[in-house]
């Protein structure tokens, strides 16, 4: 989106917006303010911490204090909330915009202030312009505020009218920009695309390969097929797509009920998260946490699910709202394809119900009970430690239900007890079950709580737990590093090559090399790196050098398109033609859709046509001319088909120069 080119204010290179803009914006926004990688890792981090603490004040309105605890409970099983990375990535703008909305939300409904009401439609709406995934939920806030507000039904119909109004100023911006009654684009042209992604007859529900080019398309690529179609423009090309999406649903529909079928299926797995990736590498450097990485959306899925049955929260018309809002924000990722970040706004308000449910678990514990417990819990114990690999799982096991177990005077919770029988079946359930360790860490959490966090416990116990929140993750402790050293290896030199890449697109090419460089030292089997490498050295001059990268990169991953076509460049610079075309014809067959290779491609036909008939050769230079037509250099064949007629007809001595063009890296 070229967030440098909005900084130095040139405008966006890119509108109508392939993409929802609001996170470019941002990005442009902190680096017209001057922060560096530096400023924007902090910038991320405090995004974060706001995220998560109004995410506990809500729980805490919603459940009781023990509730906001359990949130931050919660947020530690869950890697993709807390977003610490060398770059400022979209959650941590998504997320807290998200929570931030929902309470106002709340504070709209409880108080009928019809100030609270535009604050939360505007907050949700900049939340749509970010991932627009987030807009079904603006229907469930509008519902809530006319049919179950608590002021008077005058008064609720105004919340709601301002709360849609508010929600729809962000929009209206976007349109605007967009040129939407000439564009066709209302926030983002890359919906139509996901769609077919979602609803193909190859989809598997969950990976992002465009049928025809395959899991490393780009824009381009999706451009050049609604092109070859007719489908000229961003606008067009989404409705184009979205268009075959339809068409196939219609026409299959036994296979389409198939598919979908699988794709609510995977919603209850814990996916990876695509393109984030150094998110879970940075959390897997920590010893404390790379155990809770098994743990996800399952765990979250089960304990918010079991807390809306059981009737939490306690307010009806909340319990109603939560299920409406994750219902369709659920249903609208299972439509395209299921990926974790598009998940994330479900996962946040799941843990509104887990969090309530487990604040109401913990307050049915005695703590005098646990001595009568430890033989038992020592059996159960010891019977886990035969089957699990983590023995914290034990542990955490013994402690939690030493804090958790009912006595004679206090019952348990609703519907808690067939989950206290299950503990006795936990050792066989995990040989067939591989998800029991969640519920191990399930059962342990309100114990756990009881007994750290009691009633009369600490004044500000909330800001004691994001503190110890903040020294579990290595980007702040250094303390916390260890595990395997090949892991942490791979984790940091994934962190170089991100902080790298920022650099990069900074236009700093010395501090640039500098992270690629360390990146090879901490993991030398990352390829890409090398890719980089050689895109800087050919830059600044050392073609050997390039060559030299762009070779060891083909070695560890021979179908790098990319690097066939930097390596035909250098040859045709060189003036290697034979050489440079064979590697952009290798290009083009790993990958068809890599425009880059096609023009150059062309370029090099005609460098070679031209050289042809230099060499009083125009008959073999004319055969170049019908390779050239069929690159997207053919405005070029002129000059070819002009020089090889000269040299038919002029002395052969004569030298005419050569057409000015450039080949694209």
């Amino acid at each position: 989106m070229g967030p440098a080119a909005l900084a130095s204010g040139q405008g966006s290179p890119e509108i109508p917006y392939f993409r929802a803009p609001l996170y470019p914006w941002f990005l442009g926004g902190l680096a017209r303010l001057g922060l560096q990688l530096s400023g924007l890792r902090l910038a991320g981090m405090l995004a974060c911490l706001a995220g998560a603490w109004l995410l506990s004040r809500w729980a805490s309105r919603l459940g009781g204090p023990r509730a906001g605890l359990a949130v931050l409970f919660l947020i530690l099983l869950n890697a993709g909330l807390i977003y610490y990375s060398p770059m400022l990535l979209i959650p941590a703008l998504l997320l807290p915009l998200v929570i931030a909305g929902g309470l106002a939300l709340w504070k709209a409904w409880q108080s009928g202030s019809r100030l609270w009401a535009p604050v939360a439609g505007m907050l949700l709406g900049l939340a749509g312009i970010a991932r627009p995934t987030a807009l079904p939920l603006l229907l469930p806030g509008l519902w809530l505020l006319w049919h179950h507000g608590q002021a008077a039904p005058a008064r609720r119909r105004g919340q709601a009218a301002a709360f849609l109004a508010s929600a729809l100023l962000p929009l209206a911006l976007v349109a605007s920009i967009n040129g939407w009654p000439a564009s066709g684009v209302l926030v983002a042209s890359q919906g139509g695309v996901n769609f077919w992604i979602g609803n193909n007859p190859v989809a598997d529900g969950s990976s992002a390969s465009l049928p025809g080019v395959g899991a490393a398309w780009e824009r381009e690529d999706a451009s050049q097929l609604a092109d070859a179609s007719g489908a000229i423009g961003p606008g067009a090309e989404s409705r184009w797509f979205g268009q075959k999406a339809r068409h196939w649903l219609t026409a299959n529909p036994a296979d389409a009920g198939l598919l979908w079928l699988r794709k609510a299926s995977l919603v209850l797995e814990r996916r990876p998260l695509g393109n984030n990736t150094p998110i879970l590498a940075l959390a897997g450097r920590s010893a404390s946490l790379a155990w809770l990485l098994q743990f996800g959306w399952s765990l979250l899925l089960l304990l918010g699910l079991g807390g809306l049955l059981e009737g939490h929260p306690r307010s009806h018309a909340w319990r109603q709202w939560l299920l409406l809002a994750i219902g369709l924000q659920v249903l609208t990722v299972v439509a395209f394809f299921v990926n974790t970040r598009f998940l994330l706004p479900a996962s946040v308000l799941l843990m509104l119900p887990a969090a309530c449910w487990l604040a109401a678990l913990s307050e049915h514990s005695l703590l005098e009970q646990r001595a009568r417990l430890v033989l038992l819990l020592s059996l159960i114990g010891v019977g886990i430690m035969a089957f699990s690999p983590h023995p914290v799982i034990c542990g955490a096991l013994a402690g939690g239900l030493a804090g958790w177990w009912p006595g004679r005077e206090a019952s348990p919770a609703r519907g808690s007890s067939w989950i206290l029988g299950l503990v006795v079946l936990l050792p066989v359930l995990y040989v067939h079950h591989p998800w029991v360790p969640w519920l191990i860490m399930a059962l342990s959490a309100p114990g756990w709580m009881r007994l750290l966090w009691p009633a009369q416990g600490f004044r500000h116990p909330r800001l004691l737990a994001m503190l110890v929140l903040l020294l579990l993750f290595q980007e702040i402790n250094p303390l916390a590093l260890g595990g395997q050293p090949e892991r942490d290896g791979r984790a940091r030199s994934r962190l170089q090559f991100q902080e790298g890449n920022a650099w990069q697109r900074l236009e700093q090419p010395e501090k640039a090399e500098h992270s690629f460089l360390r990146a090879l030292e901490e993991w030398p089997g990352q390829a890409e790196v090398r890719l980089n490498l050689g895109i800087l050295a050919e830059a600044r001059g050392d073609f050997q050098q390039a060559a030299q990268w762009y070779g060891e990169e083909l070695e560890l991953e021979g179908g790098s398109a990319k690097a066939h076509n930097n390596l035909g460049n250098l040859a045709l610079r060189a003036g290697r033609f034979e050489r440079a075309i064979a590697e952009y014809e290798l290009a083009l067959a790993l990958r068809p859709g890599l425009e880059d290779a096609r023009w150059n491609l062309g370029l090099a036909h005609s460098r070679l046509g031209l050289a042809l008939a230099r060499d009083n050769q125009p008959d073999s230079a004319l055969l170049q001319l019908d390779a050239v037509m069929r690159t997207p250099y053919r405005g070029k064949a002129l000059d070819l088909l002009r020089e090889a007629l000269r040299s038919r007809l002029s002395d052969p001595g004569m030298s005419h120069p050569s057409p000015d063009a450039r080949v694209r890296p």
